[in-house]
């Protein structure tokens, strides 16, 4: 669901860089609530063929819980490959661009304003945008680097179910298994640190919200 709420976001970000008030109506929040709503029932059905396909304790399985039969494996593994691993960056990049492009646009037609102050706020504006983009790529670059050797793990050890192993191969197997879980929870572990050495607006908006933290706390 984490790529998916990335996804969420970078169409966030182009519907609010629109220059069409329709398009900029949908960034509302009761419209955000709702699209995360939905989002989870998505995922939620998406899930509900593991009630089917997974059975524990499988002697073959390199986890705990894993499908029942080849194909089911093979349903699974390239569901999760093209659901969650190969689509979200994909609509992430494409919506990342099309922001730029509105951007870029807006760039033009501030050019032609003739108050300084008003040029002033446009930069200011630009900049936020740009470091918000950032922001987001380096999100999306994280999931699309971290997720995709699990994905291949996946679909490995589903064309290498029949085969006889060595107990050298299954070894290593496993540890490439755990390897690849260990790296998709990265995204969802230093994407803060990660905002936070990229991008100079999120470490202005942490200093703000830390001090009326403290006000708070102190008075």
């Amino acid at each position: 669901m984490f790529a998916w709420l990335i996804v969420f976001a970078s169409i966030d970000r182009y519907l609010s860089s629109s220059r069409d008030a329709r398009r900029r109506q949908f960034c509302a929040t009761k419209t955000v609530r709702r699209a995360i709503c939905i989002l989870g029932i998505i995922v939620c059905l998406s899930y509900s063929q593991a009630l089917y396909c997974y059975e524990a304790n499988l002697p073959i399985a390199s986890s705990p819980c894993y499908a029942k039969s080849d194909q089911c494996r093979v349903f699974n593994d390239w569901f999760f490959l093209v659901f969650y691993n190969l689509t979200p960056p994909v609509i992430m990049l494409i919506f990342g661009a099309l922001t730029l492009k509105n951007l870029r646009h807006a760039q033009q037609r501030q050019i032609q304003a003739v108050s300084s102050t008003t040029m002033d706020r446009s930069i200011r504006y630009r900049k936020r945008d740009f470091q918000l983009i950032i922001m987001l790529l380096t999100q999306v670059i994280l999931f699309t680097i971290t997720i995709l050797p699990h994905s291949a793990q996946r679909i490995y050890s589903t064309l290498t179910s029949n085969f006889v192993k060595t107990s050298l191969t299954i070894a290593t197997d496993n540890l490439w298994y755990q390897s690849a879980v260990i790296l998709t929870s990265l995204p969802t572990s230093i994407t803060f640190y990660l905002c936070i050495l990229s991008t100079k607006r999120f470490r202005e908006e942490l200093c703000i919200i830390t001090q009326l933290v403290y006000r708070k706390m102190k008075y």
